[in-house]
């Protein structure tokens, strides 16, 4: 990394090079409509919530080609790049709900519609992220001293999820089983984790600084408002904010990529058979 690019996931940089008022108010206008589009989904119809997150996704791709062409709309005196990355990282969020509401068909297991829903989210957020200079998504998740405690803190976090939602146990084979499994390790707790800590959490850090951590913890437990009970979500904001602050102050993603997998593996998959 050049003198001129500072680590945006560094505690001593600050984002003074820019003015971010414009910017924070389009962040703000479209985290409030992602969390709107989220409580339609939620508490009033999916259709429309589908159809609001597909007018947010395109209102953000269209500003960060409109802000390529002309840096200065979001009154930027230096850092043009952070401020573009905002733009990329946010429009995943919209991706992830049209994702894992459109791409699963009817007659799929339970179990197999995460791997549906989560292959083009991941494979996005991979793509943006190589297009990012402030994710290192590889850098991060090769970083792996001091990462156990965190890691092994998603067995007891996945029976508080499973005290909390209470899933019915799975209808399935072994190789079902298994293959589901590896699927929601890969495209459900990966795919999410690589998303919000990884992409969303470090561009709006690099822009804003410590309130981005905030912005993307309440995003993340946003895209949980649709799951029973209503309390979840409350568990993932918790959740979200002990993945966000220990990702930030390691600098690493291995921990909390394996804290979630284990989290999602054993409340789906593992606690409903041995307790329910």
């Amino acid at each position: 990394m050049s003198e001129r690019e500072p680590d945006p996931t560094s505690e001593r940089w600050a984002p003074t090079g820019l003015r971010p008022s414009r910017l924070a108010l389009a962040a703000i206008g479209y985290t409030t409509g992602i969390v709107v589009a989220e409580a339609c989904v939620a508490f009033v119809r999916p259709d429309v919530g589908v159809v609001a997150h597909a007018l947010i996704l395109f209102a953000l791709l269209q500003h960060h080609l409109w802000t390529t062409r002309r840096p200065s709309v979001l009154g930027e005196t230096g850092r043009s790049t952070a401020s573009r990355d905002v733009l990329v990282a946010l429009a995943l969020v919209p991706l992830l709900r049209i994702s894992s509401l459109t791409m699963p068909l009817p007659e799929m297991s339970r179990l197999h519609s995460y791997t549906a829903a989560g292959v083009p989210v991941l494979v996005a957020t991979l793509l943006a992220a190589r297009a990012l200079p402030s994710s290192d998504l590889r850098g991060r998740l090769l970083r792996y001293s001091g990462q156990n405690l965190i890691a092994l803190s998603g067995i007891p976090l996945g029976l508080f999820a499973y005290a909390i939602a209470r899933p019915e146990p799975l209808d399935a084979g072994v190789l079902d089983i298994v293959l589901g499994s590896a699927g929601l390790v890969a495209f459900s707790a990966a795919a999410e984790e690589l998303l919000f800590r990884g992409v969303l959490q470090n561009a709006l850090y690099a822009a804003f600084g410590p309130v981005g951590i905030l912005g993307s913890t309440g995003l993340f437990a946003a895209v949980y408002l649709g799951v029973r009970p209503l309390g979840y979500a409350a568990f993932a904001a918790a959740v979200g904010l002990l993945f966000a602050w220990f990702a930030h102050r390691t600098r690493s993603l291995l921990g909390v990529v394996v804290a979630h997998a284990l989290l999602t593996v054993s409340a789906i998959v593992i606690w409903p058979l041995v307790i329910g």
